[in-house]
């Protein structure tokens, strides 16, 4: 368990968000032709699997409100 002196806030965005997962990123390891292969998965990700789903992230550009403090 990590201690860590967290808080939580609740937003309200205006733009756009994009979903990804940080398990199709590129392995620096691998040649240069697999690394574009992967980085278009990263940018056009089609979700397969629950542990994909689990490890997503969201990208957001736009403007962002502060509503409340929640933790």
């Amino acid at each position: 368990m990590i201690d860590c002196e967290c808080s939580i806030y609740k937003v309200l965005l205006n733009g756009h968000i994009f979903k990804s997962s940080d398990s199709f990123l590129p392995n620096h390891y691998d040649s240069k032709e697999k690394q574009i292969m992967e980085a278009d998965k990263y940018w056009n990700p089609v979700f397969k699997t629950e542990q994909e789903l689990k490890e997503a992230e969201y990208l957001f550009q736009g403007r962002a409100k502060v509503l409340k403090r929640v933790k």
